[in-house]
């Protein structure tokens, strides 16, 4: 961020903690769908597409975003292992929690943030802040407040890397034999 005469020095480096926590979460948040695609991908790749360089796999999936692509992963796990309820079960929460987090990324993505910051004796924490106007059929005009710290976006950041591991671990229940994905899901990351 660039020196300006409006902004102070301790302002920008308030701005620039903020952003990078949210830029963090939003990487991490990405290389979970990523995880995901891959599962789905081999899966379909096991099922008979994308044999022979055909690229039919690639083709379903790319423009499935993430709400779609956690729907997609979990009927195509119940599919491609019809037998295993427990696991398939396992995959429900985590992709449950996949879709939590999604919505938080999506309030974060999709909301102008005022960004606060400590005061000059760095008592407290920079934090963004947000008010976003929503409508709902139900209720009619709502309004949306959002108030983040860094270490918030840190929190969302350290979920997104538990479940991106939960990915990696679902890649290769379905890539390898001899794995439960229940008791993989179940470990502790």
């Amino acid at each position: 961020m660039n020196e300006s005469p409006f902004v102070s020095p301790h302002e920008v480096e308030g701005r620039r903690i903020l952003h990078e926590a949210i830029g963090r979460f939003v990487v991490g948040f990405e290389l979970v769908i990523a995880e995901l695609r891959g599962a789905c991908r081999l899966m379909l790749e096991r099922g008979g597409l994308g044999i022979k360089n055909q690229l039919l796999a690639s083709i379903v999936l790319a423009r499935l975003g993430a709400a779609e692509l956690t729907e997609a992963t979990g009927a195509m796990y119940r599919e491609f292992c019809p037998t295993d309820a427990d696991g398939a079960s396992e995959l429900g929460r985590v992709l449950k929690r996949v879709d939590r987090l999604r919505e938080e990324r999506n309030r974060i993505i999709h909301s102008p943030w005022v960004f606060d910051l400590a005061d000059r004796e760095n008592r407290s924490d920079p934090f963004a802040y947000s008010i976003t106007f929503d409508r709902s059929r139900t209720i009619g005009q709502t309004v949306r407040e959002a108030r983040f710290r860094p270490s918030d976006f840190d929190r969302l950041t350290t979920e997104a890397t538990t479940l991106q591991v939960y990915g990696i671990r679902l890649c290769y229940c379905i890539n390898q034999s001899g794995f439960s994905l229940a008791n993989e899901l179940r470990r502790p990351v």
